[in-house]
């Protein structure tokens, strides 16, 4: 941090001699830059191996080929893997088969259970209208009484709120099937109104007994067993439908099974199999035909064509402060001397690399370049602009004088500038110090001011 220090002058009562140098205080851009090593690497490059032992199948590709993203390069012998996918198939092929047949007969199931409820609805109207009106002496729903004549009031109230109820559950059952009303809906609703006229029409038949007429009696009794068959129908037709939706169930989690059992040796098999991951050419293949190979052991490498380079270097900690993402970097590479490249720091290690039982820190540059002379694993030489500052006022560091500190403040940092023949010494405040020994003048001096670079002579 700069320190802010009031300019004193001094008059120095002596002349010049005449073999004292000076330099003029000027403007510049002043840059400061840290050197570094490093070596070349594609961005793309990728180092690719298989994902367990086995014996080589096919090798595709050698050093040179061009490849492509998922093209094949190398392959290991998995004949038996590949017998067990086709059983796998065949094996899913069959219960695909078994679920487009259950599908069938679920929906044959669904339309008959619509079949039973609808048809269930036409008989029970019927005998409502044919049969058991015929034992009272209205149609209306709240307005009918039976005719019979019975000791029991309790009885006679009954059987008028049940058929009240009765013609309320068919009216219901009629709208819902005008409607359209799903049979998986409507048929247990359906069942409940049936349950319901049997037990209306066994109150019914109690009281007809009283009438001591065998036709009355006989006819009660075939409705009791109709609705009894009606119930039965329908409960019959909702069973058949539950049935073929729980094996359409089964069959279906068949299918999942076989699926799993294929994709499980897919699996299998894609760890036999090496495929480019990119677009590029390959610069490593050490898979021959026939001989064996260990798990995660790199046999192929595939570097991306035409694409970026960056170059790895180690930093020493003294100046890894200095380095930030974003740098600007000159590399020259020994394989090309007199050609300039360049690039920009986009990597900075957090964590040091011991480098010769000294902490250094890895940084990475990126080279945007398409120049196919440009290989990995070329040296680098890297020329790293960790600070710049623009159009500043700059002397020579050799010119300056800094004090040591006294009492637990800084020390003073003067120069000497030549006015005339005399000489003045001059406090300054220094900021950033660059290349070629140049160092920025905060405040102090002005531009065009000559300061003395060379000793004097009181």
């Amino acid at each position: 941090m700069a320190i802010i220090v009031a300019v004193l002058s001094l008059i120095w009562g002596f002349n010049l001699d005449h073999n004292t140098e000076t330099i003029t205080v000027k403007r510049q851009d002043l840059i400061q830059t840290i050197q570094a090593s490093g070596q070349v690497r594609a961005v793309g490059q990728v180092d690719l191996s298989f994902a367990k032992n086995g014996r080589v199948a096919q090798v595709n590709k050698q050093p040179g080929d061009r490849v492509y993203a998922n093209e094949v390069i190398t392959t290991l012998d998995q004949a038996d893997l590949y017998a067990d996918r086709q059983s796998a198939e065949a094996t899913l092929k069959q219960n695909k088969a078994k679920v487009v047949s259950a599908k069938v007969a679920v929906a044959d199931a669904k339309q008959a259970l619509a079949d039973a409820v609808t048809e269930t609805f036409a008989e029970a109207d019927s005998i409502m209208g044919t049969t058991i009106d015929e034992f009272y002496d209205s149609t209306g729903w709240d307005s009918a009484n039976v005719v019979i004549t019975f000791q029991g009031s309790s009885l006679r109230e009954r059987l008028g709120g049940s058929r009240s109820l009765a013609l309320r559950n068919l009216t219901a059952w009629e709208k819902a099937l005008e409607i359209d009303t799903d049979p998986l809906v409507l048929a247990p609703q359906a069942k409940d109104y049936l349950n319901q006229l049997v037990e209306f029409i066994a109150d019914l038949s109690f009281a007809v007994n009283y009438l001591d007429d065998l036709d009355d009696e006989a006819a009660i009794a075939g409705a009791r067993l109709t609705i009894n068959a009606l119930v039965g129908k329908l409960s019959a037709a909702s069973e058949e439908y539950r049935s073929t939706v729980a094996d359409l169930a089964v069959q279906e989690t068949l299918i999942d099974e076989a699926q799993a059992a294929i994709a499980k040796v897919d699996a299998e098999i894609a760890k036999g199999i090496i495929k480019a991951p990119i677009n590029g050419l390959i610069t490593k293949q050490e898979a021959v035909a026939g001989e064996s190979v260990e798990a995660n052991v790199v046999v192929t490498s595939v570097i991306a064509v035409n694409q970026d380079f960056e170059i790895e270097a180690l930093i020493p900690e003294i100046n890894i402060a200095k380095v930030s993402i974003g740098n600007q970097v000159k590399i020259t590479l020994d394989a090309l001397p007199d050609e300039i490249f360049k690039g920009t720091v986009t990597i900075v290690d957090q964590g040091e690399t011991i480098r010769d039982g000294v902490p250094n820190f890895k940084i990475k540059v990126r080279v945007k370049t398409d120049d196919q002379r440009i290989k990995t694993g070329l040296t680098a030489n890297l020329i790293i602009e960790t600070a710049k500052k623009s159009n500043v006022l700059v002397v020579p560091v050799y010119a300056l004088k800094t004090d040591l500190p006294v009492g637990g403040k800084s020390g003073r940092t003067t120069v000497k500038i030549r006015t005339g023949k005399q000489i003045i010494e001059r406090v300054v405040t220094i900021g950033q110090i660059g290349d070629g020994g140049m160092v920025e003048i905060v405040s102090g001096l002005k531009i065009g001011e000559e300061v003395i670079i060379t000793p004097t002579v009181e």
